[in-house]
This record gives C-alpha cells, structure tokens and sequence, in this order.
C-alpha cells in the first residue's frame, strides 16, 4: 500500500490488516494479470484480436494498448473491488433515463453511430468515446441523479 514496508510493523491493529489485505488483493490481481498475459501471448501469437473472436473482451482491452503493468494490475484490481455494482447501478439508471427520454436516446444513439464508421473495430477506442459529447453528459447527468456512492455529489461542467 502507501505505507513503506518497513513502518507497517509499527502500525498496530486495523490499519495493519488493512495494508496486509491490500497487499495480497494486489498480489492476487498480479497473479492473474501475468497468467491471462502468458495465456493469450500463447494463444494468440501476437494477434490480439484473435481475442475479441474468443470473446476475451477483457484481455483485448488490457493489452491491446500496451499498458504499463502497474496501469493494468490497477485497472484489474479495481474491477475486483468496485466496478460490478457501479456500473451495473449506473448502466440501469441510464436506460431508465433513456427510457424516459426517447429523444434523448435517438439522439446518443446517432452520436454513438456516427462515431462508428462502416468498418470500424465494434470496440473503439477511449480517444473516439472522449469525443462523444452526448454521451459524455448523459453518464455525468445520471451519475449526478443517482450518485453510486452517498454523498458523491456532482455538479455539472
């Protein structure tokens, strides 16, 4: 965690345990990271599209940008921890919302399908999402409505 390994002797009780289960879920994510790595450099001989074929979404995604290991056992140890409920929250209020607003959701999906071009990856990429305003305000409005976490306010751009 963020406390030098030598100092967590020193820090008695719930913090202590505290660091030691950050330090096995970081340890298990890297585990696993460094097999799914090994697997799919196995699987696949450098075509990590192969991957998307295979349903392997996950994967794709983590290597096909060649991330540095410590963004990748980040970005899994987060999922670990917090993204199913979260984005499961957020996802169900959205198409609520978008239920309600059927102009809105004409909109977002015209957006969504311009930025798509005929032949495009079905997956693009964070730069091509980064510049969908639309989309942009519809996550950040019902994040604003129905905050994930209590007292997460957020106010508009």
């Amino acid at each position: 965690m963020a406390m030098p390994h030598w100092l967590r002797h020193l820090v008695p009780g719930p913090w202590g345990r505290l660091c030691r289960d950050w330090d096995q879920m970081f340890a298990f994510a890297q585990r696993h990271v460094e097999r799914q790595e090994a697997e799919a450099a196995m699987r696949n001989r450098g075509q990590p599209e192969k991957d998307l074929e295979s349903g392997a979404h996950l994967t794709h995604f983590l290597f096909r940008e060649e991330l540095p290991a410590q963004s990748i056992l980040g970005n899994v140890t987060e999922l670990l921890l917090a993204g199913v409920d979260t984005v499961s929250n957020t996802l169900s209020w959205a198409l609520y919302e978008l239920s309600r607003h059927p102009e809105v959701q004409t909109a977002l999906h015209s957006e969504i399908t311009a930025a798509l071009s005929p032949g495009s990856s079905a997956y693009p990429p964070a730069t091509v999402l980064s510049q969908l305003p639309l989309l942009k305000a519809v996550v950040k409005e019902v994040l604003r409505l129905y905050p994930v976490v209590p007292g997460n306010s957020r106010v508009p751009d």
